[in-house]
């Protein structure tokens, strides 16, 4: 089977369970059949997706996690959690953010060259950073396409024209949403940086420092953004901006610091981290690197 023919019919999946929560923003509330429309598509493109994802990560010396495949594998964890609490509270609205954009990381898979960074470990702590940060950035994902759903709402409320009921879930249930997803995630991603200490010195070593220090900043950012929450009672525009200014800096912490470190290592095609045998000398950024012959 054709990958690209796959990818290509999994963003359109994605595209139609956005479009089947699309009335949201036409002022009403979509019925249920609709919002049941939504989910099938939704399911059967997780399911594709879950597809590609296993043909396209797991190779014989270790996963490759290109940039291309790390945003796939990211957006698909954000539209997963979409899905599965939208049995539970009204989140699927979050799709009209979360599923357009898992949708063009789908059809990038089908027309942008992925490259190859294969990353190999033997060590049990770091398969746990790797997981925990794998489901902050889902859990903060949701929560970031929350705030924007929240400043959408709040800005219809101050223009009595678009103020009707139904035209998004209401506020004050957005605003609890978010900050539920706001609490999973701050742990999660507390665990994640707690378990990744120990490897801080290998990612100093490949000058990978700004990615340390971005999600550190992220850390502290949603950390301020709960403590004002519960001693100033921050809500609505505050809590979004907060929200999204914190998202903005943890998907720099990896993206953006991944996109320039192959940049400058355009060759590098394998790293195996295996607590700190991976790096035989801090003093060697390249070491731990295959480079191909």
């Amino acid at each position: 089977m054709q990958l690209w023919l796959v990818s290509l019919a999994v963003g359109v999946l994605y595209l139609a369970a956005a479009l089947s929560v699309s009335p949201y923003l036409k002022g009403r509330l979509a019925p249920r059949q609709l919002q049941n429309c939504g989910r099938l598509c939704a399911a059967l493109a997780l399911l594709g997706q879950i597809f590609l994802l296993s043909r396209i990560l797991p190779e014989s010396d270790g996963l490759n996690l290109s940039l291309i495949h790390v945003i796939a594998l990211v957006s698909f964890m954000i539209s997963l959690v979409v899905w599965g609490g939208s049995w539970f509270e009204p989140v699927l609205s979050a799709g009209l953010v979360a599923f357009p954009l898992t949708a063009a990381a789908v059809i990038a898979l089908a027309i942008w060259p992925a490259g190859k960074l294969l990353l190999k470990t033997d060590h049990l702590l770091l398969d746990a950073h790797i997981l925990f940060s794998l489901m902050a950035y889902s859990m903060l994902g949701v929560a970031a396409a929350l705030a924007i759903l929240l400043w959408i709402r709040e800005s219809r409320l101050r223009r009595p024209e678009t103020a009707g009921p139904g035209s998004l879930p209401p506020l004050l249930v957005i605003e609890r949403m978010l900050f539920q997803y706001l609490v999973a995630g701050f742990l999660l991603l507390t665990l994640a940086l707690g378990t990744g200490f120990a490897y801080f010195r290998i990612l100093g070593a490949l000058g990978l420092w700004p990615k340390v220090m971005l999600a550190m900043v992220a850390w502290v950012l949603f950390g301020l953004l709960l403590w004002g929450h519960r001693r100033f009672g921050w809500r609505g525009r505050t809590a979004a901006g907060w929200t999204l200014s914190a998202f903005a800096a943890l998907a720099l912490s990896y993206f953006g610091t991944q996109l320039v470190w192959r940049l400058q290592h355009p060759t590098v095609s394998f790293l195996h981290l295996s607590s700190f045998s991976g790096l035989k000398s801090p003093s060697s950024p390249t070491s731990g690197l295959n480079r191909p012959r």
